[in-house]
């Protein structure tokens, strides 16, 4: 089960570590190091039901579009 506390050190990562993919040149990326972190990442981010419930209880920071 994940915590809130690790969906939302899941969110804070996403950006920085594709910030960090987008500027890395593709001969430094290792298909296994890039598979592990995607994992870690994946396991406790938010599914659809959680991002619905977030948008439901703050509509002005997340909506989706009509």
């Amino acid at each position: 089960m994940t915590l809130p506390d690790e969906r939302l050190r899941a969110m804070k990562h996403i950006r920085p570590w594709l910030t960090g993919l987008a500027t890395t040149p593709m001969r430094k990326l290792r298909k296994e190091t890039l598979r592990a972190q995607i994992s870690y990442l994946l396991k406790h981010y938010p599914s659809d039901y959680e991002l619905g419930r977030m948008a439901e209880a703050v509509p002005e920071l997340l909506k989706e579009r009509a």
